[in-house]
């Protein structure tokens, strides 16, 4: 715990200046501080920000304690900053080896559907989605992740839970260079698409439905169901990290702890 603090404060404090960030003088905390308090909550406590101030202090690790207010106000105040973060720290678009990509999607449940009618936040149908793993509605936000060969992160993107998984190609840049391949789901099946990518050099290979004429041979599909498993793994991680339900009074915040959940995973992996 005391190494993950460590380098996350490193890291983040690197970042802040290489950005010529600065931070208010008077401020009782700096905001590298403030970054990292929020990436070891999402990393050790479940995104409790109050849980990890207190170990933060009690651990001298920062001068003082701040207020919940404070704290919350501080941390939406670095949303941006933090989404600008994790496009630093990324896995870089030039893979090493073979340049093979997955590209899945995951659902970040914020309510849970016994509750919907009571539910406070995300509140209109755009958030109502369905898991077909466990076979039930929700109402929450979809994670667009994908990850390089060792299962780190290098691109990702939160949409609405009702947004359809094809739609990933619009909302991720795929900014990856010419003659990589990037494999996906059946979800993911959008000829346009794949021929838009495929004018820039970058291959998609989605699982076929059987239905369809296009429809690849056998060692293909074992080929692409083998290259997705790492995708399926960097999401095994993530629901690791992931308390039982993430607790948030808003959307917003909802979003800022699923970013820095998606962050700790960056930061974690190898």
């Amino acid at each position: 715990m005391l190494d993950f603090t460590i380098a996350a404060y490193c890291l983040a404090d690197d970042f802040l200046k290489l950005q010529q960030h600065h931070h208010h003088p008077r401020a009782a905390l700096c905001d590298a501080e403030i970054m990292t308090l929020g990436l070891v909550a999402a990393r050790f406590f479940g995104g409790c920000f109050q849980h990890a101030l207190h170990y933060l202090y009690d651990a001298r690790l920062i001068p003082q304690r701040i207020d919940k207010s404070r704290l919350n106000r501080r941390l939406h105040a670095l949303q941006t900053t933090f989404a600008a973060f994790f496009a630093h720290i990324r896995a870089q678009p030039e893979a090493e080896g073979d340049a093979v990509f997955a590209l899945d999607t995951m659902p970040l449940i914020a309510v849970q559907n016994a509750r919907i009618p009571r539910a406070r936040i995300y509140t209109s149908v755009a958030y109502h989605g369905y898991n077909a793993t466990k076979k039930t509605f929700f109402r929450g936000l979809k994670l667009h992740l994908v990850v390089n060969t060792r299962g780190r992160p290098v691109e990702a993107a939160l949409v609405p839970a009702a947004v359809a998984d094809v739609r990933g190609y619009e909302l991720l840049p795929l900014g990856l260079v010419p003659g990589s391949i990037v494999t996906a789901d059946k979800a993911y099946n959008a000829k346009t698409q794949e021929v838009a990518l495929l004018e820039r050099g970058i291959t998609v290979l989605p699982l076929r439905k059987k239905n369809m004429t296009t429809c690849p041979e056998a060692h293909l599909r074992a080929w692409v169901s083998k290259r997705r498993k790492v995708v399926e793994t960097a999401f095994s991680r993530l629901s690791s990290l992931l308390p039982k339900s993430i607790r948030a009074v808003t959307g917003r915040g909802f979003e800022l702890k699923a970013t820095l959940f998606v962050l700790v995973l960056t930061l974690i992996s190898q």
